[in-house]
């Protein structure tokens, strides 16, 4: 499974169009196209701001999970310049592409499922888009809940997709047809799993509209102007042609029911 994972994602990384789009700023995801909005990474930058402006304080310590090269991690640094900020990930090249980017944060590679820090380490866990690979969403979000202290929060974005995924679906979108089994669950099998881990103050968006849906239509607007342009035809003819592109924006959505961003507090332990 992590093998896969690295193999999938690495080469859209590096991809030109993937770069071009993000304006190279270590971002991958689909982000938060609100405020005026009008590139990428705007949108991957609010998305950040709208999920680190759910925390009551500055936070000491943070780890950011599933940080791919370093998008994520740069914008924790930007908003919280003085805290300690650890970064994991699978993959050697993104590790060393986000260490670069952003210098001053620790990067190790580590599964998000076995988490090698002791408990009660971290103010703050983050993951974005990340948790529906993992195998399974549900030893993570514990190990997430082992490795807060009482009074930390967890900050995420994850999709709710719906299953089992036909085999069509699975060529196309080579993303949803990694989720381990157990993760296909519904918003109601979400919360409650979140409770029942110990999780308190769980707050949920629903930001399918904001997210995912305007970032589909700038990546396909982006994706056919690259045909207008002669300069960018050598790139063009080594990426998925645009109907490929739109095929796979279109089956996604098709199984893609929700996409959350999620707060949830480790309470505080009782005072003795």
């Amino acid at each position: 499974m992590t093998v896969d994972l690295v193999e999938m994602y690495e080469p859209r990384f590096l991809s030109v169009r993937h770069r071009d789009f993000y304006g190279d700023s270590g971002y991958s995801n689909f982000g938060y196209w609100t405020g005026g909005a009008a590139t990428a990474r705007e949108a991957c930058d609010r998305l950040l701001d709208r999920l680190l402006g759910r925390l009551p304080r500055p936070p000491q310590r943070v780890l950011d999970v599933a940080c791919g090269e370093g998008g994520t991690t740069t914008r924790i640094r930007t908003v919280y310049p003085e805290a300690e900020i650890t970064a994991i990930n699978i993959s050697p090249g993104q590790l060393a592409r986000a260490a670069a980017r952003c210098p001053t944060a620790r990067f190790l590679r580590m599964d998000a499922t076995r988490l090698d820090f002791a408990a009660a380490s971290f103010d703050v866990v983050l993951c974005v888009e990340a948790a529906y690979h993992f195998d399974t969403r549900e030893r993570f979000l514990r190990e997430a809940f082992r490795v807060l202290r009482p009074g930390g929060t967890l900050l995420l974005t994850d999709g709710i997709v719906r299953g089992p995924l036909g085999p069509l679906a699975r060529r196309l979108v080579p993303d949803l047809a990694t989720m381990p089994a157990a993760n296909f669950v519904d918003r109601a099998g979400y919360e409650r799993l979140l409770g029942e881990i110990g999780f308190r103050e769980v707050d949920i968006e629903e930001a399918i509209e904001r997210s995912f849906v305007p970032c589909g239509r700038h990546f396909l607007r982006h994706t056919w102007r690259e045909y207008l342009r002669p300069s960018r035809w050598p790139a063009v003819l080594r990426e998925p042609p645009a109907p490929l592109v739109a095929l796979w924006w279109r089956t996604s959505r098709r199984y893609l029911q929700e996409y959350l961003l999620v707060q949830a507090v480790r309470p505080a332990e009782p005072a003795r």
